[in-house]
């Protein structure tokens, strides 16, 4: 509160507050009689004076004036007085006043309008026309460069509908698009569209779009950006107009031809290779993602072309022949099935194309059948013989098994190191036997023999598992995961039976299902995989649908109801109650046709009941069934989003990309790297060592612990191989005593990479507690063990898990993944 008596000339203060006088850092004494102008308002801020001259003429009106302020220290701040006059009888005024300090509202107000002009300058200077829509669809704000696209004064696309701007022949689906902006069924958008100019003509702009929401949440609005790409469609139209040119000429080659772009999708495919893969040109035109190679492989992978755009060929085993010469590729290969033959040989040329400036465009492979046929070794007819035979014991031990009780069931678990030991020897060999020179029969009944060693692993792998649930060893992980990448997995995996079959794939996620849960991804993986994969063996024409919902929540849970639907064969109403029992089918001509032990749903069975749920069917028989389980989940961790997904339908278009190259097995590397392997089994060493010395690694064998610990004692080996179960010291201890603090090995650091045969959980935990690094499961697959030691031949010195402790220093348990 300020008081002061004026006359015309001059002004002083009679009266000031307490915090008034603190404001301006002077004592009350000395504010009395103090001339006002001089002390707060400086000589050169002529206008707040005579600002405050008209307040004094205006007298008993409240008037308020903003000027800026000399405290008496001589700094200057901003302030903000209301005052009004009051005269006397003796014609003085006297003017009561309040003073603020408004220096921060000040700076705050100058950054605003700062900011405002900054994003006034991009909004009207982007190179891209910018435009923002209400709720009801209509434009209320838009760029210079949008009224430039558009030929249309800023003014009159003020208030007009988005959808009177889109051509007429894109206007309905752009109108659906709007609206479900609007209705909050869609938060971003990125494509390209069709718009009508002013002027009366037309161009392609690409839009990208999004909702805005205000500070408290609430929709307020669309923005957009649009830039012009009609040149860009021009060229991509005069380029499809080339490559139908190009695909006219390759048609009339004697050979069988085909063309890809450089994104791998097909442009060109004549009518030779129509004839011999059985596939018409009108379902791979246009179409990319390695789906050439199916009509020759049955999978998605890298074939000859492919290898024209890498720098450095990674060459698939099944190419026996290779060479290149210059921008060509000229590789023979065999086919184990080709539109009904089968053991075709062909021969393939590849070479690349390029465009009028010397630019790679694409690729273009020439194949021709050189089919023929030798005779085989009978050695590989009775390799094949004695898998044969192993694998129908193994069927009558499954059969034994499941009809005993928990402690045989725990014997098949204790027995599997067994099993996987010479199971390991045989894929292993039969594995090595094939990267030899074979003729094409002999290589026939090599692949056949491993594929029936790995239908061998795959049968054990089941027992092991239901093994497990009967002996009540089966755990359950807690994990948190994303619901939709464990879905994207099982699409993955089961598009490529679905599209070989010609079968339509969708996966459907209700919005109100959680993305993010807690529990077992793999073991849920692991039901649907299997469901999944029985709709598509049991389906031949129709669709696979995959549907997830909300069953109930409450503050820690969440149930969720999957189905899994076909259009197949059906299941007979009096077979239903039995098709959940162990080596159970819906009868005997369903195993001959179809094939498997009748374990899967048995074993999907058991860990729906273990994550809390239940599992049932619907089916009429000739019409098609419908599995479904109920599944608990706990909500994940504070940590994580609690968002829900939108509604999802996944259409199958073609199966998921999938590439089976195997990594770059020699080099100057892996051979300056020095392995020991710790194996007392003579086959699984001659296995292992042929394995890594191909991969060009320098390997050494020793058959038991002691040994092992020996070696390390005077050789320098950059890496272990320990199986775990050896004679006279296993591979625990060895590890143990290697990782000790008076070790006298020259490394007791060493990266050491577990053998185990074991599938159960305690063999593993007691390979991190020893103080190994990883592990690696029997039988041993080349690309696995490729993988291993190429992780761990880069990583340099590691650390030690568990137990064990570098020089001085414990380190955390864990085993490095």
């Amino acid at each position: 509160m300020i008081s002061a008596s004026m006359e015309r000339a001059s002004t002083h203060i009679s009266h000031m507050s307490l915090t008034g006088c603190w404001v301006c850092l002077m004592a009350p004494s000395k504010i009395a009689s103090t001339n006002f102008y001089p002390m707060f308002i400086p000589m050169t801020c002529q206008p707040s004076r005579m600002r405050f001259q008209t307040q004094y003429e205006c007298q008993g009106r409240d008037k308020s004036v903003e000027y800026r302020l000399r405290k008496s220290d001589g700094t200057m701040i901003w302030a903000r007085t209301t005052a009004s006059a009051h005269s006397h009888r003796d014609g003085q005024v006297t003017v009561f006043g309040t003073t603020s300090n408004i220096t921060k509202q000040k700076e705050i107000n100058e950054a605003l309008r700062r900011s405002e002009l900054r994003l006034r300058t991009i909004f009207e200077t982007s190179s891209a026309g910018i435009i923002i829509v209400d709720t009801k669809g209509r434009v209320v704000q838009a760029n210079r460069r949008m009224a430039e696209l558009f030929a249309c004064p800023l003014e009159a696309m003020i208030g007009t509908p988005y959808t009177a701007f889109v051509h007429p022949d894109e206007r309905e689906e752009g109108a659906n698009t709007l609206r479900a902006m609007l209705e909050d069924r869609l938060d971003v958008i990125y494509t390209q569209r069709h718009y009508l100019r002013g002027d009366g003509g037309d161009f392609w702009g690409y839009l990208s779009g999004r909702r805005m929401v205000g500070l408290n949440g609430e929709f307020i609005g669309l923005l957009g950006t649009i830039s012009d790409i009609t040149g860009y469609r021009h060229a991509m139209d005069a380029l499809r107009e080339s490559e139908r040119r190009m695909s006219d000429i390759i048609d009339f080659l004697p050979d069988a031809t085909f063309a890809v772009d450089r994104e791998g999708r097909v442009i060109a495919w004549n009518r030779a290779i129509e004839e011999m893969t059985g596939v018409q040109k009108t379902e791979v035109m246009g179409k990319g993602n390695y789906v050439y190679a199916i009509p020759f492989y049955g999978e998605r992978r890298p074939i000859l072309i492919d290898y024209l755009f890498m720098d450095q060929a990674k060459i698939d085993k099944r190419y026996y022949f290779i060479s290149r010469k210059g921008n060509q590729l000229i590789a023979e290969t065999e086919i184990s099935n080709l539109n009904g033959r089968r053991n075709v040989f062909i021969w393939c040329i590849a070479s690349l194309l390029y465009d009028s400036s010397g630019s790679v465009v694409g690729a273009i492979e020439s194949i021709r059948d050189i089919t023929r046929y030798k005779q085989t070794e009978n050695e590989l007819k009775k390799a094949n013989l004695r898998l044969e035979e192993a694998t129908w014991h193994a069927e009558q031990m499954a059969e034994e098994a499941m009809r005993a009780n928990a402690a045989k069931s725990e014997f098949l678990a204790n027995i599997s190191h067994e099993i996987r030991t010479p199971l390991n020897g045989i894929i292993g060999m039969i594995g090595l036997l094939m990267d030899t020179d074979l003729n094409a029969e002999q290589r026939e009944y090599a692949q056949l023999a491993h594929i029936s060693g790995e239908n061998l692993l795959s049968l054990v792998n089941q027992i092991l598992d239901y093994s497990k649930i009967a002996a009540n060893k089966m755990e359950l992980e807690v994990l948190d995961f994303d619901l939709h990448s464990v879905l994207k997995d099982i699409i993955d995996f089961l598009a490529i039976g679905a599209h070989e079959k010609g079968l339509e794939l969708i996966c459907q996620v209700d919005p109100e299902v959680p993305t993010h849960l807690r529990g077992d991804p793999g073991r849920l993986r692991q039901i649907l995989v299997n469901l999944g994969s029985n709709a598509v063996k049991f389906t031949e024409e129709g669709r696979i649908s995959i549907r997830v919902c909300l069953q109930s929540s409450d503050e820690r849970t969440v149930a969720l109801r999957f189905q899994v639907s076909d259009t197949g064969i059906g299941i007979p109403a009096n077979r239903k109650d039995v098709l959940f029992s162990p080596f159970t089918q819906v009868d005997g001509s369903t195993m001959r046709k179809y094939g498997g032990t009748g374990l899967g749903l048995a074993i999907s069975k058991q860990l729906v009941e273990l994550m809390g749920g239940e599992i049932g069917v619907e089916s009429r028989e000739g019409e098609g069934s419908t599995f479904w389980f109920i599944a608990v989940f706990k909500k994940p961790s504070a940590s994580l989003s609690s968002e829900h997904a939108t509604f999802s339908k996944v259409r199958l278009k073609e199966p998921a990309e999938r590439s089976t190259t195997l990594p770059s097995q020699q080099g100057p590397v892996n051979r300056k790297i020095r392995i020991l392997l710790a194996e007392d089994n003579p086959v699984n060493q001659k296995v292992a060592l042929a394995m890594m010395r191909n991969m060009g690694y320098q390997a050494d064998a020793v058959a038991n612990g002691l040994e092992a610990v020996s070696a390390l004692q005077t050789i320098p080996y950059d890496l272990v191989l320990m199986d775990c179960h050896m004679p006279e010291m296993d591979g625990f201890e060895a590890t143990r005593t290697i990782r000790r603090d008076d070790s006298r090995a020259l490394n007791p650091r060493i990266p050491i990479i577990a053998l185990t045969a074991s599938a159960m959980k305690e063999d593993r935990e007691r390979c991190v507690q020893a103080g190994m690094n990883d592990f690696i499961a029997k039988p041993i697959i080349k690309r696995e063990l490729a993988d291993m030691l190429a992780k761990w031949s880069s990583s340099g010195q590691s650390t030690i898990p568990g137990s064990a402790k570098s020089r001085g220093q414990k380190e955390d348990p864990g085993i490095r993944c």
